[in-house]
Parts: C-alpha cells; structure tokens; sequence
C-alpha cells in the first residue's frame, strides 16, 4: 500500500518519541505472540542454570537417555560462555517421551518440519511423524513450497528431494529453486533454463538471465544482444511466448506485467499488449481494475497517481508524494490499495484519503492515516491516535491515546500515559483494550504490552506487566496472573510457559531472528494454570501439537563493546513428544 513505508517510518519515530518520554513498551505483533511471545525486560546476566518453581509434589522423574552422537560436543570441549541445564524432566498427568535425544547443534522451525544441523550439515525433522525425514547430509535443507519437496544444497549445487529424503532432482542448479506449474528454475555454467522433477530440460539452458519462478504459467527470461539483456516471455515448455524486446521484465500478476521500453516503465498483458504506454518511472497494476504510477527524473520530488487499466484514463493526477521513500518500490504497495473505496495518500506532509474517481473526500489534516478497514481507519497527529470513519467523522477522538492498533471483533489496543513515573523519571505508558463503537473499557490499561491472541478460550489477550506474561479472557479477567517469562500458545490444552532466565538474540538460519528464553525454569501448564510437567533444560520451543525441542546447554556470544548483547551460538537440541 502507498502508506505502508510512511506509516513503518513515522511509527519508528512516534515509538522513539514515546521512549524518549516514557516506559519503552515494546509492540509485538500477532506473529510473534503465537510463536515468540517474549516480554521486553531488561536482560538479567544468568551465569548458569538456576531451577526455578516448585516441583509437582506427586510427579514422576524421567531420566533422560544418554546421549549418543559422536558430533556432540562434550562437556569439556564447550565453549566457555554457556548456560547449561541438565537431562532430566518431571511430569504430572500427561505423558512425555524423548524421541530424538540432544545431537543437533541449531534448529529452524518451518511448519511441521524442522531444519536440524550437526556437523555443519543440515537436515529435515518431521514433526507429525518424528522422524528425520532428510538425514544431515547437505549444506542447506529447507521445505518447499509444495508442501513434499525439499531443496537441498551439495556443495555449490541444489536439487529436490521428496517427502522421504530421496533426491529426486539432482544436483545440477548453481542456484536455489523452487518447483511450481511443475518446473524449476536453474543455473549451470552461467545459463538459465528450467527442468521438471524428474530433472528433464523443458527451458533450454540458454538464456543469459531469467526470473526465479514462473507466474501464471510464464517466466520471464532474457538474452544478451551483445550489448544488453533483452527480455521476453517463456511458457513451460520454452516456447517464446512475448519477444525479447524489453530492458526489464518483472513476472505476471493478475494478468499484467511490468516491463521497461525505452527506459520507461509501463504495463503489458498476456498476449504480449501494450496497456499502459511507456512513460513512467515505474508502475504496477492494483486489483481494482486501476494502475498506481510514479512520475519525475529526481526522486526528491517524485509523485504519484493512478489510473484507469481499461483504457489508461487518468484517475489521480500525479500530485501525491510517496514520504520519506528515496524511490517508487513496487513491494511496498497493496495490490488492493482502496480499502473501503478510499485510498490514503499524502501531500504537503499531510494524509488523506482520495476516493476512485479521484476525488478528495477526507481532507489532508492528518501526520498519519492507515488503510481503512470495515469502515475504520487509525489517524495521527503529534503523538496522539484517533480512529473515523469513512466519511471523516471521529469515532474515537483524539487527546485519549497515544497509540492505537486494531484487533478483531470491533476492538483495538491502546496506549495511555498512566500519570505514572519510573525510577528513572519517565513517564509510565500501558496498554489496554477497547469496544471501538462504544469507547468503552474491555481490558483495563495497567499492562506494559498486550497482545490479541486465539488458542481455544475465544478472544483473548496475552498481557505482560512487571515483566512477566499471564493471559486474559474475552472480558479483561485474569486467567492466568502475570506470572511467567514466557508464556506459549495453547496447543490440545497444555502451554509451555518459563519462569526466571534471559532471552538471547536467536538467528535459526532460516532469515528469521528471535529472542530465545534461555535458563529459567520450564513448565507445560495447563488452561487453569496447573503444572503439568518441568523441565530442566536451557532452552526450549514448542514445535506442533505433540512435539517440543529442548537443548540442554546453550553456548552464546558477547559483545564486547555491549556486553548486554549476548547472542545464542549453539546448543543440543533434541526432540520430546507430548502424549
């Protein structure tokens, strides 16, 4: 969407306003909270394992089996900046059982899948079967989009494998791939082309560029004419579908394509016809029938409109900027882009909204305005949120919150200065949660972060305050008190949940990074708060329904210029399953 850059840029500014002046509550979204639910506290230096809580009084001690894997390292060879727990666990009316014991050194959480590295090799763990599926046996193992293949890494090549580790597409690509419309798109010795899975060449590897993945059936490729790539169009089968005249070709969406003639930006459809004539630094076809556009050489004064797809009739001239955007990126767009018939857009430093006739229905008054949804949008000035509707009017006025964030079924978080100051002087800001039609108080504002959440209890809220996570219902009640370092989603009744510990910067190879709870002591509670297992591992995650990973040492970096930045290296990680 167009204020999608703008809204993340002026967020961050109003967030630093906000620290600057009061608690530097964190805002974690819907993601993180299902997955990575971790409260923002003040990192506690833990030298080593320290169990916490209490014991359940009739519990069962379970040993754990002794480890087996020789690439494991030993206690002596650890390294030295290490929280270490130990091998045993304790429960309580439910049934676990270690199923893979601590040989893997890192893990990456993909679904029902696992990637798993010993020896600096990687593998697949399947977690409804809990088996490993792909053996550590490559640089690289990842699921594919597909939901059965796997495309692994050997050396400097890739291929497939399937949902049993066999390879099915051998090693051949120097480049990663996906399989989609039954193809996959390669490299070898600098050329391009594509194979099936049974690695027949459908694409001749002879082209000299080529998008990663056909769209709508097409793929879009290029050949050097000596002096310059020139693209065009592919099918499946390599047959030129669009010639090779274009500087740049991005892949179909909804029928169009972007391309370059000339320089200049403009649309083209599946045949291979011209749209929207080349005349603009860029452009990109939205779902609504319309084209959002950018005009101007210097990119400090570059503006944007839209127009008609049908017959390229001018519906917003080009006299909105795009903020602090340095240039026009495509990704940064909703392919929706009006939400309720409305479209935000910015001009003069002010936001309002146009409607698609191009018509300026909501003046431009406001530092921030956000997409509209069921017939609401969230606007801002100075460090103050409001919520109207499609006709302008205030729903909730300004001078009540600092922060609003929409959650579903009519409600929205929000962030009030409590009257309150720290130990360092600031202001205290806290969250709450409100009934948007009626204003009225659902959770009240005492927490320090609180987050919309769903694991079988209808609406809830997961609420942090003190440092620590509890769980609410639907009416602001306290189901569980604040009370656990973290607290997990509930999966068939139970949660993992830790109390005391550290969280540490946790980078799974997969281009995600988290913070890990490390140390502490770990629990499988259940919805009335009940202990139903301990653990006394240094870390763990809850991987499904039925399976948690458990490390029983994890190793971590120092920043030596920050020693507050303490980042998870390694560990030994293994597999236990519930029920």
């Amino acid at each position: 969407m167009v204020n999608r850059l703008l809204t993340v840029i002026t967020f961050s500014i109003f967030l630093f306003i906000i620290t600057a002046c009061g608690d530097s509550a964190k805002l974690v979204d819907n993601y993180e909270m299902q997955d990575n639910p971790y409260p923002d506290e003040d990192v506690r230096l833990v030298p080593e394992f320290t169990p916490y809580g209490t014991v359940p009084p009739e519990s069962i001690q379970t040993p754990m089996p002794a480890q087996t894997s020789p690439s494991t390292p030993s206690p002596t060879s650890r390294p030295e900046n290490i929280i270490a727990g130990t091998n045993n666990f304790t429960a309580d009316g439910v049934q676990l059982t270690v199923v893979n014991s601590p040989t893997y050194a890192d893990i990456g959480i993909q679904g029902n899948y696992v990637r798993v590295l010993t020896n600096e090799q990687t593998g697949l763990f399947c977690a409804s079967t809990m088996t490993e599926i792909v053996p550590p046996l490559s640089g690289w193992v990842r699921q594919n989009e597909d939901g059965l293949s796997h495309i692994l890494v050997e050396g400097n090549r890739w291929g497939v494998a399937d949902a049993d580790g066999n390879v099915i597409v051998p090693f051949i690509s120097d480049v990663s791939f996906s399989m989609n419309y039954g193809r996959g798109v390669v490299r070898q010795n600098d050329k391009w082309g594509a194979i099936d899975f049974a690695g027949n060449i459908y694409v001749p590897l002879e082209f000299d560029n080529a998008g990663r993945f056909f769209s709508e059936g097409l793929l879009n490729v290029a050949r050097s004419d000596g002096e310059a790539l020139k693209w065009g169009f592919v099918d499946i089968y390599g047959q030129e579908i669009i010639p090779f005249i274009y500087e740049e070709a991005n892949p179909f969406a909804h029928g169009f394509a972007r391309v370059m003639y000339d320089g200049k930006m403009g649309l083209i459809n599946m045949a291979g016809e011209v749209i929207i004539p080349f005349k603009y630094i860029d452009v990109m076809p939205l779902l609504c029938g319309t084209a959002v556009f950018s005009v101007g050489e210097d990119w400090r004064e570059r503006k944007i409109g839209i127009v008609d797809l049908s017959d390229g009739r001018l519906i917003v001239p080009p006299i909105y900027s795009m903020g602090p955007s340095s240039d026009f990126q495509c990704e940064y767009f909703s392919r929706q882009f009006f939400f309720d018939g409305l479209a935000a857009l910015e001009r003069d430093r002010k936001w309002g909204y146009v409607n698609m006739q191009g018509e300026e229905v909501i003046p431009f008054i406001y530092e921030f305005a956000s997409d509209f949804h069921n017939g609401l949008s969230i606007v801002g000035n100075g460090n103050e949120m409001a919520i109207i509707n499609t006709y302008g009017e205030m729903v909730i006025p300004f001078g009540e919150y600092h922060y609003i964030n929409f959650l579903s079924d009519g409600l929205a978080s929000v962030l009030v200065d409590s009257g309150r100051t720290d130990s360092r002087g600031f202001r205290e800001l806290t969250y709450g949660v409100i009934e948007i039609a009626t204003g009225s108080e659902i959770v009240p504002p005492i927490y320090s972060e609180i987050i919309q959440r769903d694991d079988g209890f209808a609406a809830q809220y997961g609420g942090r305050k003190d440092g620590r996570w509890g769980l609410l219902d639907e009416i602001g009640r306290e189901i569980i008190p604040p009370m656990y370092t973290y607290l997990g989603v509930f999966m068939d009744g139970f949660a993992l949940a830790s109390v005391g510990g550290e969280r540490m910067l946790y980078s799974t190879g997969e281009l995600t990074s988290y913070m890990l709870p490390v140390g502490g002591q770990w629990l499988l509670i259940d919805r009335e708060n009940n202990v139903a297992a301990t653990f006394e591992f240094a870390a763990m995650q809850r991987v499904s329904n039925n399976l948690l990973a458990f490390s029983e040492y994890i190793s971590y970096s120092v920043n030596p210029h920050m020693p507050e930045d303490r980042r998870v290296q390694s560990g030994e990680w293994g597999f236990i399953q519930i029920g």
